[in-house]
């Protein structure tokens, strides 16, 4: 199916929604659009990145991240001498500084019981780390939990990510803090011939890539309106922005197949079915 402004789109009957995130508001407010009515919308498409270092430790009390005390382990069926928590008692688990004695408890409870206690046990850089390079922010990290967890009415809101545009100046999404994060899906993009586009940022966390032009050849698609070009189709740019909107139409067709579907299912459908060799028919 194709729309009256000449394009044509991956899931062209999925509503859309938009959260404005620039403009005078406030880093916090990108995050808060995270979990917007995330049981009414069931995918959340980005093509944004903040350095939560920048503002998160600033002199602005506005932006000071909470900090959390509780201990994150349940040690189900566990006794209390194997129990990171009795190690831990008082340390703040949101400091990024634990003490020696609760660093060694969590590694030794997660060598032994990971399988007990999975999600915390993912969560060992969130415990180990203040705020390294690109590092989430305690509220950045506990809004896309709480949307994996509690979107989509407990089936976890699908987040896309656009990788970014950085690989010419040797910058990489492996310290990205949204974009390496378990819970999201970090898109590059491809060039016309279907690989690496010059711009797109690579790494370890990019999970996959959709089409976002490239220097030559940017997207075909409809001008905005605000430059009088109305159902003018041509080259509208290029970027992983436009790739990840694409992965974003793919996830709407695979939750249209099957509503039931977590937000890991529909991860594990996007990688057992990308295509890693173009040279097969």
């Amino acid at each position: 199916d194709s729309n009256s402004a000449c394009g044509v789109g991956a899931a062209p009957g999925a509503g859309i929604a938009s959260c404005v995130i620039l403009g005078e508001c406030s880093p916090r407010a990108s995050e808060e659009s995270l979990t917007h009515n995330y049981n009414v919308n069931d995918i959340s498409s980005n093509s944004w990145g903040i350095d939560e270092c920048k503002w998160l430790y600033g002199d602005d009390d506005e932006f000071t991240t909470e900090l959390s005390v509780d201990c994150p382990f349940e040690c189900p069926s566990v006794s209390s001498d194997d129990c990171p928590c009795d190690a831990c008692d008082g340390d703040d688990w949101a400091s990024g500084d634990l003490s020696s004695d609760c660093e060694t408890a969590v590694v030794e409870y997660c060598t032994d019981y990971f399988n007990d206690d999975v999600t915390p046990c993912l969560e060992l850089d969130h415990y180990f780390v203040r705020c390294g390079y690109g590092q989430l922010s305690s509220y950045g990290h506990n809004t896309l939990e709480d949307g994996t967890t509690n979107g989509r009415g407990g089936l976890g809101t699908v987040y896309v990510f656009s990788a970014g545009n950085s690989y010419e100046i040797g910058q990489d999404v492996n310290y990205e803090g949204h974009k390496k994060s378990r819970f999201t899906i970090s898109v590059g993009a491809l060039g016309l011939d279907l690989k690496h586009a010059s711009y797109s940022s690579s790494g370890a966390p990019v999970f996959t890539s959709a089409p976002g032009g490239d220097t030559d050849h940017g997207m075909f698609a409809a001008q905005p309106l605000a430059l009088g070009a109305v159902d003018n189709c041509a080259d509208a740019g290029m970027g992983t922005s436009y790739a990840a909107p694409l992965v974003s139409g793919v996830a709407a067709l695979v939750l249209e197949a099957n509503p039931n579907l977590t937000w890991r299912d529909v991860q594990g459908v996007l990688a057992a079915t990308a295509r890693t060799d173009f040279n097969e028919e």
